[in-house]
């Protein structure tokens, strides 16, 4: 099992890539999304976040002066 993290930026092509993150989750991959803002006007964060049973970022400055970097700690939101 891998851990994966999945950058989705705006395009038509993120509805294929929920697709991706179901299959990488079916082959028992832990699976992890950071999605832009025109990413978000394509496939809502919820979509996402209901799927993977964690929550998808959507800013990758988040927390980066309390000394996280979010966008590349794994996991996100578990300490």
């Amino acid at each position: 099992m891998a851990k994966i993290t999945v950058y989705m930026t705006g395009s038509v092509a993120v509805y294929k890539a929920v697709e991706v993150v179901r299959s990488l989750q079916k082959l028992n991959h832990e699976v992890r999304v950071v999605m832009s803002d025109s990413a978000q006007q394509f496939v809502g964060t919820a979509t996402l976040a209901s799927l993977l049973h964690t929550p998808v970022l959507t800013d990758i400055w988040q927390n980066v002066q309390a000394g996280q970097v979010p966008h590349i700690e794994w996991p996100i939101g578990r300490n």
